[in-house]
């Protein structure tokens, strides 16, 4: 152990626990600069202030500005995983991987709270019973997904609920085929509700088995002699075929799968997340980052927490180019919050490869897009500001 260490660091590394749990590090103004998880954390803290411990130097140089720190001990792994990516989200440590706040980005939200549910446009998250998709990195997108939602589902969009007087007028919506007149009382919530329900298998990805069930109801229609109903779900499932035609089929298997690939530049990286659902690439989000100290398996880790921390759909799969820290409590955490097996994988041979490769390609492109804009950017700067 060095000479140099301060005597009060030295106290504390002589009466640390060898529990499970969670250390912070803080710099000599008390900011938390770094946040870790440990199986033991006397021998992890410890092996900070070892002399003989050769460290990278983003590692090195973190570790120098250590002035103090702090240990949470917790009952399981599984609790300091979550402590630690909760207490990093909460602090953003300098020498942590530094992801952008996902809040930024604007999510889909079914009110799944009210009598009759509604779709919108949020870019707040909110623990109120909702539903919510995302997030999408491509604001643009997302308003063409919820306006052809709309179009093609009579969903509510008024603020009106079923009105107690009878001789309320209904809204325009409902005056155009486009409200099934939920603000008059002319629709039931088992109707309702039926219809959100295919509204969350689309968004889910799950397009084929949507149009199966809308085939259903058309013939259930047909033959109750419900045409205007029939001509409805056959209008449908015309829109839902023209989609399905302008998307590409990358596998047979049915399985859902997320291919994360990663670049990295100096101290800007970039994350980009290929959804595959039902066998369709359904599209590509990417996450810009500043690396700190943590290594590659480490902040992936930290990636894979973050984006999947407020999704409502979860792959079977998660395929990485590299190894990742603590899969097996990642797994297990996935697989709590999904309510099904989460397999993260680092495939080795096909097409999986393939298409993990395209994400590691889409990846880089977007980084030197980021570098060259920033480049620009800064070349249009007074010298005095960046010299």
């Amino acid at each position: 152990m060095p000479m140099n260490i301060p005597q009060h660091l030295k106290d504390k590394l002589n009466t640390l626990p060898g529990d499970t749990g969670v250390y912070i590090m803080k710099n000599a103004s008390g900011k938390v600069i770094y946040v870790g998880k440990a199986k033991n954390i006397c021998n992890r803290v410890r092996s900070y202030f070892q002399s003989s411990r050769a460290f990278d130097p983003k590692t090195e140089i973190m570790v120098s500005k250590i002035a103090d720190f702090e240990v949470l001990v917790t009952d399981s792994e599984m609790e300091a995983l979550i402590l630690e990516a909760n207490l990093i989200k909460e602090h953003r440590p300098r020498y942590n991987v530094d992801l952008k706040d996902d809040k930024r980005f604007p999510y889909i939200k079914i009110t799944m709270q009210d009598q009759f549910p509604r779709v919108e446009i949020t870019r707040v998250l909110e623990k109120d019973g909702s539903k919510y998709f995302g997030p999408y990195t491509d604001a643009k997108r997302m308003r063409s997904t919820v306006d052809f939602l709309h179009g093609l589902f009579p969903l509510r969009t008024c603020s009106q609920f079923p009105a107690k007087d009878s001789d309320k007028k209904p809204c325009l919506n409902y005056q155009i085929g486009r409200c099934l007149g939920t603000c008059i009382g002319k629709a039931t919530r088992e109707d309702y509700m039926k219809m959100i329900d295919y509204v969350i298998k689309f968004l889910s990805g799950k397009k084929r088995e949507l149009l199966s069930e809308l085939r259903e109801q058309m013939q259930v229609c047909s033959h109750d002699l419900n045409f205007e109903a029939a001509a409805r779900c056959r209008d449908q499932i015309q829109a839902m075929e023209r989609v399905i035609q302008k998307q590409k089929v990358v596998s047979t298997d049915g399985i859902d799968r997320d291919y994360i690939g990663s670049a990295e530049v100096g101290n800007d990286g970039c994350f980009s997340v290929m959804q595959v659902r039902d066998g369709v690439l359904m599209g590509r989000q990417h996450f810009y980052y500043s690396t700190g100290s943590d290594n590659k398996v480490e902040f992936l880790k930290n990636f894979i927490i973050n984006y999947y921390r407020n999704t409502a759909v979860f792959p079977r799969e998660i395929l990485i180019a590299c190894e990742v820290a603590d899969r097996g409590l990642l797994e297990e955490k996935l697989g709590e919050d999904a309510g099904h097996k989460v397999e993260i994988v680092k495939p080795q041979r096909g097409k999986r490869v393939g298409l993990l490769n395209l994400a590691e390609s889409n990846a880089n492109l977007l980084l030197d897009q980021l570098l060259t804009q920033k480049a620009q950017t800064k070349s249009k700067l007074p010298h005095y500001l960046y010299d």
